[in-house]
């Protein structure tokens, strides 16, 4: 193949309108996290290799040129600043290829939208892994200099190398994308693909070596890696208002906590972050490994806030959860673990939280089996449960003035889920006197039933949506409920379940949202509900009615 100095060619990036660079290309910029760089049949979407044009008049036709964004640009625009060429890791150390020899470029020139540059790691001579984007539209097996994908290993500067350095180029001739990439969605699920190359690399051990994956785990379990010292390497942007320079640079970190990530990526996702630097646009695909030795490979450089600051943390796919180990392992369909739709939230009669009357906790995973954790604010454990969309807690005269978290996770063989930052309700407090109930035979608390309602944070237009309605009867008062939704202008849906020897039930709605629905407008959805129970004491059927809402963000 062909070895020719890649910033010869024209940098694609600075063609770019900022507000269409993604910073998912370059890894080490310091100003944000766009981590991925456009495969070669996409506009560059982050950090690009090539150097401007020589000719001035040239170079202005290049920087006022605005090419067509291809999806994966489409997909990481959201989450980069505007900005000029992807280039090194922000705050990041100047490093030779000896101290990370894992570290490969992934690089493509030519093709439709000029190329790209992205991050890999070695996990043997003939396979490379990466980040899903990076492949995306790229004609797998055609020459690197005309649009296919090509792996440079062994080089400390794509631009010129050093005397220390033995550079190896090589073709891909296959990838395998994750069955959970989606082009349309900024998100880190997914995004992993698997490289295989034409002829294995020369792994002297010096310039060039394999990295050890985490230590397989058994379906459904998952290593906890919070805290674990990091090191995140890459040729991306140093700064995201500047071009890099092809240098290869790393920058120490630390895996911080799953509720940080996306919400609905942590299962799949993990990160880290470091206040004196980031990961930025050109260091997309690129290897997060740990600080021991030998080091272990625990993520692949995914996406980050759009101008790469330090100290905001960008997300990595998590080489440690089961889903991705099994895909790694060659599995066409591994295990998809839980993604959270709705982050975990209390419901409270009246809004407050008082003793002997129940709190709801409420969450919702797309799949999984769910458990609930009820502590105070001195981190003491209240109680526990497993299942369902919501659990109920009855505070006691010991939670008085204490606040309550709830945490949730849901798991399955592909990995775990969290619910992101605890949900707080309290601080609890004592019934007034006017409050308490007279003496009776047989209490009735058909008032203390409550109704929550749950949906996705976001839907696209002309596609469904579950409003998942919970119903608590904890003290059995309850006999039977109607219960109804009703979106926008159409007939309300209603069900009547049966709730007679029940602690409570969760229903679920289905609602189409209109395909001329306005992006980022609210769709609301309104819960009635009847709730009724005969009262021992009178012979009587009582009924109590309850509303709620819920609402959900159109995207396109």
């Amino acid at each position: 193949m062909r070895r020719a100095p890649r910033f010869s060619q024209v940098r694609i990036h600075d063609a770019l309108p900022s507000a269409q660079r993604l910073w998912r290309a370059s890894l080490l910029a310091g100003a944000g996290l766009a981590l991925l760089l456009p495969p070669a049949g996409a506009a560059q979407v982050g950090r690009t290799s090539d150097a401007p044009s020589a000719n001035p008049a040239a170079r202005a036709a290049e920087q006022s040129a605005e090419p067509a964004i291809s999806t994966r640009q489409r997909a990481f625009a959201s989450r980069r600043p505007a900005a000029g060429p992807q280039g090194r890791v922000v705050g990041g150390t100047p490093t030779s290829i000896r101290a990370v020899p894992w570290q490969v470029s992934v690089w493509s020139r030519g093709g439709a939208e000029g190329g790209f540059d992205c991050g890999g790691a070695i996990l043997d001579a003939l396979t490379i892994v990466t980040a899903a984007h990076c492949v995306e539209g790229v004609p797998i097996g055609d020459d690197p200099w005309d649009g296919g994908l090509g792996v440079t290993a062994g080089i400390s500067d794509l631009a010129a190398g050093l005397p220390t350095d033995d550079p190896q180029d090589q073709v891909v001739v296959d990838a395998r994308v994750h069955p959970q990439w989606n082009p349309s969605k900024v998100r880190t699920a997914g995004d992993l693909a698997v490289l295989e190359l034409e002829s294995p690399l020369v792994l002297d051990g010096v310039t060039a070596k394999a990295i050890a994956l985490p230590p397989d785990v058994p379906l459904g379990d998952q290593p906890v890696l919070v805290g674990t010292p990091t090191l995140v390497s890459g040729y991306g942007r140093q700064s995201f208002s500047a071009a890099p320079s092809g240098g290869l640079f790393s920058l120490e970190n630390m895996v911080d906590l799953p509720s940080v990530c996306p919400a609905d990526d942590n299962a799949a996702a993990l990160c880290a972050r470091t206040p004196v630097g980031a990961a930025c646009s050109g260091d997309s695909g690129g290897p997060l490994v740990t600080r021991t030795s030998p080091p272990i490979l625990v993520g692949i450089v995914s996406n980050g806030p759009a101008d790469c600051p330090p100290g905001e943390g960008e997300s990595y796919v998590n080489l440690s959860a089961p889903e991705n180990r099994r895909f790694l392992a060659g599995s066409a369909t591994p295990p998809i673990a839980p993604r959270l739709l709705t982050q975990a939230a209390f419901v409270t009669a009246g809004g407050v939280s008082m003793v002997g009357q129940p709190v709801v906790c409420t969450a919702l995973f797309d799949r999984g089996s769910t458990t609930w954790t009820i502590k105070n604010d001195g981190g003491q454990l209240l109680a526990t449960g497993t299942g369902g969309a919501s659990f109920t807690y009855l505070p006691a005269d010991g939670d008085v003035g204490r606040l309550l978290t709830c945490e949730v996770t849901a798991s399955n063989a592909g990995g775990v889920s969290y619910s992101g930052p605890a949900s707080t309700a309290g601080p609890v407090m004592r019934p007034r006197p006017s409050q308490a109930r007279p003496p009776s035979a047989t209490p009735f608390r058909l008032s203390e039933a409550i109704v929550a309602a749950t949906a996705a944070r976001s839907v696209k237009r002309g596609k469904l949506v579950n409003v998942t309605v919970s119903l608590s009867n904890l003290f059995g008062a309850a006999e039977s409920a109607t219960v109804c939704v009703k979106h926008g202008t159409a007939k309300p849906k209603c069900l009547a379940p049966s709730l007679k020897g029940s602690q409570g039930t969760a229903l679920t709605f289905r609602f189409r949202v209109s395909k001329r629905a306005r992006v980022k407008s609210l769709q609301k959805f309104a819960v009635s509900a009847v709730i009724a129970g005969r009262n021992p004491n009178s012979g009587l059927v009582e009924q109590v009615n309850r509303a709620t809402s819920v609402r959900a963000r159109v995207t396109r």
